[in-house]
């Protein structure tokens, strides 16, 4: 399993004079759909695609649901969701009402298994054509 990078230039700017330096860019080979995600999950065990489907779609409302109501969702082997939210800052703390505070994100926190599991891909430099 190897993944594919390519090479573009930054300038650094952390020094007295501005360098180019060249990083390693990941690159995506394409997507996988949930129908195709669904299809391989079900061909590795003895779930059938239309299972695969309604529990990730299930597992999606509920992540929702908990999330809204201030838990972090600990999927064991995969890793935590939490919510952040933003508001604009207040001179008053009385100004910053509930309805000021808005969901900006849902975090995703990998979990130590899958992070160990992430470290032995590989990389090779996708050619240029």
């Amino acid at each position: 399993m190897s993944h594919h990078y390519v090479v573009r230039p930054k300038i650094d700017k952390s020094g007295a004079e501005e360098k180019i330096r060249y990083y390693g860019v990941p690159v995506t080979t394409g997507l996988i759909t949930t129908d195709e995600l669904a299809e391989r999950i079900a061909s590795h065990c003895s779930l059938s695609k239309g299972d695969v489907l309604a529990a990730v779609s299930e597992l999606t409302h509920q992540i929702v649901q908990c999330v809204g109501m201030g838990f972090t969702v600990d999927l064991r082997e995969l890793g935590q969701f939490n919510l952040s939210a933003t508001s604009e800052g207040f001179e008053n703390a009385a100004d910053c009402t509930p309805s000021r505070v808005k969901p900006n994100r849902l975090c995703f926190k990998m979990s130590n298994l899958l992070r160990n599991k992430i470290k032995h891909i590989k990389f090779e430099r996708k050619p240029t054509l």
